[in-house]
């Protein structure tokens, strides 16, 4: 396993954790601070207070927005519209929400905060990386800030300074333990792989209870070390701390898997499908192992359900038309095809738009889709 495809597979494993966990602010501003001539506003609040308890995220942003037509100095309003927003996935539409929240209280670390989020999940990690820097001047003691700091100093390479920041953080006694395992990554990174095997070692004696930590061990002493006796003997420890990560069935099943005991890895990969229903690209990975087995009807679940938790990602729609062609329903991979090429196209992916349409000019089918790639 390459040093590359390691610190991939620990970055997307541990970021989410707690580097971008997201604070969260009261989305309803406090109802005591309006006098009485200010009933109406009161009004909309309360109103839109019970649409969030009720779910309605849609309807409540509508109020908070007519609320603030008429109170358009209340920062929390737009900070209320930012946290709406964000828990529907509308990155952009929230940052400009609490873009307006900081030019009426510029100086509120959890706004900043809550922007930098925003910055990052939209991939503007430069800007998000200011806005991160401005939440600590403001607030040096959330480590939150400092962790969604490093996560996006690593995106831009800066895995020195990630280290800094990683350091600030673990200096601070967190209660458990995971910014060891961004630390580690950084080190990898930085091609510090002894420093970062020993750094997991004593993070996992001082957090024995972090899951996710001896995943992250094991992946390390797989990867650089080759011991695949010691990695399984982390995962599985992992998986006892937590028999519902999936994360640690899927590490099971790929050790068992080279070792060629293939039977146990079905089980653990079938395990990890189960747990991982969530998970996309566990998905994928399940899907993966079953088509090389040639069990073609799991790996097709598998796959399906990746295609559904990710809709508008084209590999699992690229993969569900290959075991599709392994099971002789043309017409099906053909579908699965189009739609990977139409996602493909809208990514500007070149390699993924010349490979599916080398796949649909072989497969026999009049519903095939030739789009020239501009």
């Amino acid at each position: 396993m390459g040093k590359a495809i390691i610190s991939r597979i620990i970055f997307a494993l541990f970021t989410g954790l707690c580097s971008t966990g997201f604070i969260v602010i009261n989305p309803a501003p406090m109802l005591a601070q309006y006098s009485p001539q200010n009933q109406q506003i009161e009004a909309l609040l309360r109103q839109a207070r019970d649409l969030i308890d009720a779910g309605d995220y849609d309807r409540a942003i509508a109020v908070y927005e007519q609320a603030a037509y008429y109170d358009r100095r209340n920062s929390k309003i737009y900070a209320g519209i930012g946290y709406l927003r964000t828990q529907q996935g509308q990155y952009r539409e929230a940052s400009r929400a609490y873009q307006q929240a900081l030019a009426i209280e510029g100086n509120n670390a959890d706004f900043y905060y809550a922007y930098a989020y925003c910055l990052a999940q939209m991939g503007d990690n430069r800007n998000a990386a200011r806005a991160y820097e401005r939440a600590i001047q403001l607030a040096p003691a959330n480590n939150n800030s400092y962790m969604g700091l490093g996560v996006v100093l690593m995106r831009q390479g800066n895995y020195s300074r990630a280290l800094e920041v990683y350091n600030r953080v673990a200096r601070n006694n967190p209660e458990d333990g995971s910014v060891f395992g961004f630390m580690a990554t950084a080190l990898l990174e930085l091609n510090r792989d002894r420093e970062a095997i020993d750094l997991l070692q004593r993070a996992v004696d001082r957090y024995s209870s972090n899951s996710q930590l001896w995943i992250q061990l094991g992946i390390f002493l797989a990867g650089i070390d080759g011991d695949l006796d010691a990695a399984l003997n982390a995962f599985r420890r992992a998986e006892r701390l937590n028999p519902n990560n999936a994360n640690a069935s899927l590490q099971i099943g790929r050790i068992l898997q080279e070792q060629g005991q293939i039977p146990e890895a079905r089980t653990m990969f079938a395990r990890a499908a189960t747990a991982g229903a969530n998970s996309w690209a566990i998905q994928v990975e399940v899907g993966d192992f079953f088509f090389e087995q040639q069990s073609y009807l799991s790996a097709t679940n598998a796959y399906r359900l990746a295609t559904q938790l990710a809709p508008n990602n084209p590999e699992p729609f690229y993969k569900l038309g290959l075991v599709f062609r392994e099971r002789r329903q043309e017409e099906e991979a053909v579908k699965a095809w189009n739609r990977a090429l139409q996602l493909y196209r809208q990514q500007g992916d070149r390699a993924g738009v010349q490979r599916v349409q080398s796949l649909l000019n072989d497969a026999p089918s009049s519903d095939r889709i030739f789009e020239p790639f501009n």
